[in-house]
């Protein structure tokens, strides 16, 4: 599950190494709705404007294959920033 944006800050502060974020709504599976993709997007958008150097996604469809339209979605969201 993502960390909080206030955890972020203050980590963020503490090192000196580049942060990439693990952008998660929930535990569990890989198969996101529109609705979590909306938050992801919208997490992505915060952790950069917050100074994040880079996110760590990932989202998979209804076979367990990897879903590159969300996954597309989400690099997009992060340019300019590392994706993982």
């Amino acid at each position: 599950v993502s960390p909080s944006i206030g955890m972020f800050k203050v980590i963020k502060a503490k090192v000196t190494i580049p942060l990439h974020v693990l952008i998660r709504p929930r535990g569990g599976d890989f198969l996101y709705s529109d609705l979590e993709m909306e938050v992801m997007i919208s997490d992505i958008l915060a952790f950069k404007q917050a100074g994040a150097d880079g996110v760590v996604i990932g989202a998979l469809d209804k076979d367990g294959n990897l879903d590159e339209k969300q996954c597309q979605q989400l690099v997009e969201a992060a340019r300019p920033m590392s994706v993982t």
